[in-house]
């Protein structure tokens, strides 16, 4: 008889050996894995008390078959663990699948079911017993019910109330403010740029009012005739579209939403990114866009990179790109915006989605002592990074290892699309200025897609500071303080219910 025969007859015969004495079900002979107590990780403390669970319950497990088994779970959810024997170029060893969503999604590590199932089959012992601490943090416990009484005693529906009654009377004094520290900090070096603040303070002022050219014309007299804007006369209307397109303007503005955001700068201990599309009008779709009449093809968008604070949902910093073509992917926004509020801000955590998971993005943060909170991609283990393998080595532990801590702090990264969805709801998600294309010296066209015209950056840079100031107005009412930005001395109560303790 062949070699080949000759094995083959020698397993076959073991395997019925092994049925005919009741043995654990056919495979290779696999030696337990022992952890200990203390070593595992949050995924398997949560293997380890199923499996606890399942000992003391009946109704916790099913066995279908020999290699599947069904482990039942809340509000008759039920899911299948497949167990299958591969050989692998000459080793063979034991696969496992699971139905569940934590597997799905991080596949290269065992979920709670597989890891109960191992436990059940005696493959995997754990020495020493789950402290009683960590056995607590590892259930997913209900949360505390939401703050509803601010700091003044009122309720929080109320004090919104008051805010946005407030509003129309406590924006003015706000801008009168921004002004003066503006002319303070950033005074006209040109003599023919002489009056560059009270335009940029005027056209903030119509935004945050809310009015048409027409209507601004009353409030603009006004102003002058207090001293607040420094204009020699009432600007026409379309001199406020002239202005809009001026880039001399657009450093002023970031100037003043970087005042407006300073004054949390002792709150915020972590901020978020996320980009959104401000698109060029109501009608515009990606084929085509509308004026009234005037209806032209390939409608062109601009792509709003914003930072914005845990705490407060403050804006902190923006930049604007396309939409489309070379170097306008997230990922190379990230850094811009951190050195933007660098010196205003001490910041310990960065949050992000997957898009801005990067070697240069994780090791830059961790040089500068910023802690990236940025879910790890399937398949990325940190082994492979060259130039910062220590920050990519930390990441992936905290992700891997202690989920629960690490979605104590990601899981407030879904605010920023709050903050996206509060700007395109008060100042509207559209830019009402054309923006028309470009033509340089040498009779190129500049497409809005590849860089976004001024009149875009200088009316979203408005919102965002009409936006900024509502906070600070809501904020006054919940806490009875009113900010102050002409004292640089000046900090804000902290509130009692931080959303992430430092």
């Amino acid at each position: 008889m062949p070699r080949q025969q000759r094995r083959a007859a020698g397993r076959a015969a073991e395997k019925q050996a092994q049925r005919k004495k009741g043995s654990a079900p056919s495979g290779p002979a696999l030696f337990p894995v022992t952890i200990r107590a203390e070593d595992l990780t949050d995924r398997q403390q949560r293997g380890v008390l199923l499996a606890e669970k399942a000992q003391r319950s009946n109704g916790l497990v099913i066995i279908i078959k020999d290699d599947e088994t069904l482990w039942m779970g809340r509000a008759n959810r039920a899911w299948v663990v497949r167990r299958a024997v591969r050989n692998r170029r000459g080793t063979v060893g034991v696969e496992y699948t699971c139905q569940c969503g934590d597997y799905a999604k991080n596949s290269r590590l065992d979920c709670l079911h597989i890891i109960a199932e191992r436990i059940r089959r005696g493959e995997l012992v754990v020495e020493g017993k789950i402290a009683k601490k960590r056995a607590e943090s590892a259930d997913a416990v209900r949360r505390p019910a939401r703050q509803r009484v601010t700091a003044t005693g009122r309720t929080m529906r109320s004090a919104q109330r008051d805010a946005r009654v407030a509003l129309p009377a406590r924006i003015p004094e706000l801008l009168q403010d921004l002004k003066r520290i503006v002319d303070r900090e950033m005074p006209p070096t040109d003599p023919r740029d002489t009056h560059i603040n009270s335009r940029a303070a005027a056209l903030v002022w119509k935004i945050a009012s809310g009015k048409s050219a027409d209507e601004m014309i009353a409030v603009y007299g006004g102003l002058i005739e207090a001293g607040v804007l420094r204009l020699k006369s009432v600007p026409h209307q379309n001199t406020l579209s002239r202005w809009m397109c001026d880039p001399r303007l657009t450093p002023v503005l970031e100037k003043v939403l970087a005042v407006t955001a300073r004054v949390f700068r002792a709150m915020e201990v972590a901020a978020m990114v996320d980009s959104s599309k401000m698109s060029q009008m109501r009608s515009a779709h990606s084929r085509w866009v509308e004026y009234g009449d005037d209806e032209r093809t390939a409608a062109d968008w601009m792509k709003m990179h914003a930072m914005v604070g845990v705490e407060t949902m403050v804006c902190m910093a923006v930049i604007f790109s396309g939409s489309a073509g070379e170097g306008t992917h997230d990922v190379n926004f990230l850094l811009p915006l951190l050195e933007k509020v660098r010196g205003l801000f001490t910041l310990r955590y960065l949050l992000a989605d997957k898009a801005y998971l990067s070697e240069e993005t994780v090791g830059r943060l961790w040089e500068t002592g910023i802690q990236a909170v940025i879910p790890v991609k399937r398949r990325w283990d940190g082994v492979n990074m060259k130039r910062f393998y220590e920050a990519y080595q930390h990441l992936v532990r905290w992700y891997d290892d202690r989920q629960a801590e690490f979605h104590e702090v990601y899981r407030l990264r879904v605010k920023i699309e709050s903050f996206f969805s509060s700007v395109k709801r008060v100042t509207s998600g559209f830019c009402w200025s054309r923006g028309r294309k470009r033509i340089r010296k040498n009779g190129a066209i500049i497409d809005n897609a590849v860089d976004p015209c001024t009149a875009w950056k200088n009316e979203t840079l408005c919102k965002v500071i009409y936006v900024n100031l509502r906070r600070i107005v809501e904020y006054e009412i919940a806490t009875g303080y009113a900010m102050n930005f002409l004292a640089d001395t000046f900090f804000p109560a902290i509130p009692d219910s931080e959303k992430l303790v430092a």
